[in-house]
């Protein structure tokens, strides 16, 4: 709030996005895991706008899709044959991000094809809502189902899918909840813990702590514009917002 153009509206704003998720179908769950697939190294500039793939994914329908293609070669071949896009495209390198992808996109699909809807999905999702440990039960097994999911890839999808219970341990909250003592480690999967056992002590939702932390390390208000038309944006130091913190606590 000290940084000029930072209200409460659009703190709040930033972190109550998960408010407006808005998942109707297991079509909705299938499109944002695809994205969130294509979200890791530069994946993104290699495979490019995913609406320019989406009438090979008849709109991101699980069945479908493993009706129309038994594996991720034919998916990939039925890509190549029809489109162009901005990164090479090369079968025979596993590394190839297109390789990588259409894998990724295929073992999606099976993962999902066991829920009949969305309220199945969130019913299952929900399963795990019963503590820290049952809670990061979740991502290590989409971690073990879905190819190219690591643990924080996960934990990004089900946090931005609208499931507030969810975050992800991106460098930020590392360094922050390292640097104030709140853990003593620097493995994902017990710093998951440890922010999810903290927000539930000040009875917060853990996908707004982390938002707030994101912010604070970032300083990218990404749903703001500045009078120039561009991303809002603070100068703010997660190294400074730490000493303040301890001095208080001092």
């Amino acid at each position: 709030m000290s940084f000029e153009g930072v209200t409460e509206h659009k703190i709040d704003t930033q972190i109550k996005g998960w408010e407006r998720s808005n998942n109707e179908c297991i079509s909705d769950i299938c499109k944002r895991m695809i994205l969130t697939a294509r979200n890791r190294g530069a994946m993104p500039n290699s495979i490019g706008d995913l609406t320019k793939i989406s009438q090979f994914l008849f709109n991101y329908d699980p069945i479908r899709i493993l009706e129309n293609y038994s594996n991720w070669e034919e998916l990939f071949d039925e890509i190549e044959r029809n489109y162009t896009p901005p990164g090479p495209m090369d079968k025979d390198n596993k590394k190839n991000y297109w390789v990588q992808f259409t894998k990724s996109i295929i073992s999606i699909s099976k993962f999902l094809k066991r829920f009949k809807d969305i309220k199945e999905f969130n019913d299952f999702v929900e399963v795990f809502y019963h503590d820290e440990e049952t809670r990061v039960a979740l991502p290590l097994l989409l971690e073990k189902e879905i190819f190219g999911f690591k643990f924080a890839l996960a934990c990004d999808f089900l946090k931005e899918a609208g499931y507030p219970e969810y975050i992800k341990t991106d460098t930020h909250i590392k360094d922050i909840f390292m640097g104030l003592g709140l853990t003593e480690e620097e493995e994902d999967y017990q710093i998951f813990k440890d922010v999810i056992r903290y927000a539930e002590s000040i009875n917060e939702k853990p996908y707004e702590v982390d938002k707030l932390l994101w912010l604070v390390g970032s300083g990218k208000f990404y749903l703001f514009e500045d009078e120039n038309g561009n991303e809002f944006e603070i100068n703010t130091s997660k190294d400074e917002f730490i000493e303040k913190v301890q001095d208080k606590l001092n």
